[in-house]
């Protein structure tokens, strides 16, 4: 797995990281890496936590100990390595509504577009854009 594949567990919230590695998995990822650093370590287990014991499918393949300087000092690593042997599912996610997206899928879903479109424009009703998201060099660019 090369670096580019980690993910790199710092000062975001648990479950912007939670989905990230899902939507890594929904894409047809095989194997995730968490790797956590210093302060951060906790919170890189509690992530691979929630994916052991909340999603099906994803176990815990490896974890390794390591040490690594930052700023001079002797840093304690962690690199967790997760696995997913599940089925992709994919289905409506609101049988009633099927033009209605829960809040919390929004992020998987504009990963997948991305992932697979490069960009996302977004307008209003009366077809006004409001927004363009486009993927260059791994990161989200906006432009209104």
């Amino acid at each position: 797995m090369s670096e580019d594949e980690s993910i790199i567990v710092c000062g975001r919230r648990i479950t912007d990281y939670v989905l990230n590695c899902i939507s890594r998995f929904n894409r047809g990822n095989k194997y995730v890496s968490l790797k956590a650093i210093g302060g951060n370590i906790l919170k890189g287990v509690e992530v691979a936590h929630v994916l052991k014991s909340q999603a099906q499918g994803i176990y815990v393949r490896s974890c390794e100990i390591s040490s690594a300087k930052v700023i001079g000092v002797e840093t304690p690593c962690l690199d967790i390595t997760l696995e997913f042997e599940g089925n992709r599912v994919y289905k409506v996610i609101n049988e009633i509504d099927p033009g209605y997206i829960p809040y919390i899928f929004y992020s998987l879903f504009f990963d997948y577009i991305l992932s697979k479109y490069g960009e996302i424009m977004i307008y209003r009703s009366d077809n006004i854009k409001l927004l363009e998201l486009k993927l260059e060099d791994g990161y989200i660019k906006c432009k209104r």
